[in-house]
């Protein structure tokens, strides 16, 4: 007999999430409701977002409590980022003028690629928080991935949930932080940040991969679910090589700022997906642009489905592919983190690049940003 599906059952069916005009008046009165000690981790880059969220904090309150680690990565000597260098030192400017009001900082240095060209950022990000001791002692943890990679944002948020969850399995009542995702979104900006140099082959994240690639699940059904923004074509080719999947649901933004998008978004890839991939109509994944708890319980509910349409060949194998926002993959990071715990065989498939090329801003589309804060552990 096959089982419903019932999202109430998931482990973040309940959710806390603030936005836009909302984010600063929340924080203010978080941070006076009790006295509160946070730990803000940071990533150093060029992203014009990528001060907005920690400035907003230390500016709610005059007298925040707040530690700060920052993660500068170094993506090589011949990468494309270089030519944003001015960017990159405007940015530092603006973080150290906000370190001042915090009070203390630690820099973390990760390399995001081994001597011989192999991607190795998501193996050192697991690094930047080696325990739970470096945790216990703060009321809250933030990490802000505004200006952070996915293969660095993804392993270190899901070496914190690790931990934190580890801590507390056998005893629920221990006080441990709460935990925070701040991130500063805008389709517009992710546009014009294009990624460029995909020279190497898509590989499955690791910390973020689970019986994928087990002998004895080579003849389980394949199930890709691609989350899709603009200007991936190439990422999708390579992953679609790694993964070869038996069926593909693709996911398009729906609602959206632009209403418009998605509906660019299937005539930028109709050859690819209906033309070469002969692609379902029927399993296009429409979800909330601004909500990625609703893109994880969509994920949920089509491997839910799946497994049981599959059940006589054993269910399925689903890789996913974040190629589109910030905010929605973070959707994909807690739908992957919550299945691989109940043994499912979920990966995370991603393509990086060596750098990336920035399109001009507009000062009106700059000011279009707003900044999610999402609760993940707490109350």
């Amino acid at each position: 007999m096959k089982s419903m599906f019932n999202p109430s059952n998931l482990h973040w069916s309940n959710y806390f999430l603030k936005k836009g005009e909302d984010f600063q008046p929340f924080w203010k009165l978080y941070l006076e409701e009790k006295e509160r000690k946070l730990l803000y981790v940071i990533g150093i880059g060029f992203d014009l977002r990528m001060c907005l969220g920690l400035d907003a904090l230390v500016n709610s309150t005059p007298s925040i409590n707040c530690d700060c680690i920052s993660i500068e990565y170094h993506e090589g000597a011949s990468s494309p980022s270089k030519k944003h260098a001015d960017k990159l030192e405007h940015n530092r400017g603006k973080l150290n003028v906000l370190l001042k009001k915090c009070r203390k900082h630690t820099p973390k240095k990760i390399s995001m690629w081994s001597d011989d060209g192999r991607p190795i950022g998501d193996i050192k990000s697991k690094d930047i928080i080696s325990n739970i001791g470096e945790l216990l002692d703060y009321t809250d943890i933030i990490v802000d991935i505004s200006a952070l990679p996915k293969n660095v944002y993804f392993p270190l948020i899901g070496k914190i949930l690790y931990l934190i969850d580890d801590y507390r399995k056998d005893d629920s009542t221990k006080k441990v932080p709460n935990f925070h995702i701040i991130v500063a979104e805008s389709a517009i900006i992710d546009r014009k940040i294009i990624e460029v140099d995909l020279i190497t082959d898509a590989f499955f994240l690791r910390g973020f991969t689970s019986g994928l690639e087990n002998e004895s699940a080579q003849n389980i059904p394949t199930i890709w679910i691609p989350i899709l923004g603009e200007q991936r074509k190439e990422h999708l080719k390579g992953i679609l090589k790694k993964v070869t999947p038996d069926e593909i649901w693709p996911v398009l933004p729906s609602p959206s700022i632009d209403p418009r998008r998605g509906d660019n978004l299937l005539l930028e890839y109709r050859d690819f997906l209906f033309d070469q991939e002969n692609v379902e109509p029927r399993n296009i994944i429409y979800a909330s642009e601004k909500n990625p708890f609703d893109l994880y319980r969509q994920i949920h509910r089509i491997i839910h489905y799946n497994n049981e349409a599959l059940r006589p060949l054993g269910g399925c194998k689903v890789a996913i592919s974040p190629l589109s926002s910030k905010l929605l993959s973070i959707g994909a990071l807690l739908a992957v983190y919550e299945l691989k715990k109940s043994e499912n065989n979920v990966a995370i498939a991603l393509i990086v690049p060596q750098g990336y090329n920035i399109e001009e801003i507009s000062e009106e589309e700059s000011n279009q940003i707003e900044i999610f804060s999402l609760l993940l552990i707490g109350v």
